[in-house]
């Protein structure tokens, strides 16, 4: 491996090899989803975790997963991998992997942090906050009936963990960070207030598009003069 990294499409067939062993748990895991969107929306996540820790445990168990010719592949591949110090992560745009070295991988993400005027902590909030979510939801007997408030809350909750895409459209190759939320202590209770207000004050997404082709419609229904100009403005930090 030379420079920054590159992109290795090949290892998208080696995915589709590990879609086709465990194929059982993905079917496993749409029908119990096709049976979850039938609750209450306030009840779905709730039974999604119980699906999902019980589905891990039967993919563990599972002999086929640990003695498959391709797993034993996959296993090889990540051994390389783990050898070379490297790893594998998605780019922003393509659909492609980009194999990389790992201390390369962790230098973007802290220069992201050092660059954007984060704080750092020594100390893991996460607890302090699942105390006043507690307190919270026990208060708001208005808006949570007290045989629900359990569905709100995160049983065990952890700090919000961030990972990166690569940009590698980009020269510099920045990356594009994504942070996964659904662990922290407020995820659930923030869910039921987008779900109130949506309720109460529904708001259209006129200035929205939902893909490209959206685009493409809009752009042709709308009627562009000779003197117009369109203007493609990029956010550097949302």
């Amino acid at each position: 491996m030379s420079g920054p990294g590159f992109v290795w499409d090949f290892f998208r067939y080696q995915g589709q090899v590990l879609y086709q062993v465990l194929n059982w748990v993905q079917n496993l895991a749409l029908k119990a989803e096709t049976a979850i969107t039938q609750l209450p929306a306030n009840e779905r996540e709730v039974y999604r975790k119980s699906v999902a820790d019980s589905i891990d445990t039967l993919q563990q168990q599972n002999p086929t997963h640990r003695t498959h010719p391709e797993a034993k592949l996959i296993r090889s591949i990540q051994n390389k991998l783990k050898d070379n110090k490297a790893m594998i992560t998605r780019a922003d745009k393509g659909n492609s992997m980009v194999i990389l070295p790992t201390h390369q991988y962790m230098t973007k993400i802290q220069n992201f942090i050092l660059n954007n005027n984060f704080h750092t902590t020594t100390t893991d909030p996460t607890n302090t906050f699942q105390t006043e979510i507690r307190q919270t939801i026990k208060e708001s007997t208005a808006l949570i009936p007290k045989e629900s408030r359990w569905k709100y809350l995160n049983m065990n909750p952890s700090a919000p963990s961030i990972k990166r895409l690569t940009k590698i459209h980009k020269p510099d190759w920045s990356i594009r960070p994504v942070v996964n939320w659904r662990n922290v202590p407020s995820y659930k209770l923030s869910r039921l207030f987008n779900e109130k207000i949506h309720r109460i004050a529904p708001l259209p997404n006129a200035f929205n598009i939902k893909n490209t082709w959206d685009l493409i419609q809009n752009l042709n229904d709308t009627p562009l003069l000779p003197h117009y100009s369109l203007a493609s403005l990029h956010i550097t930090n949302l």
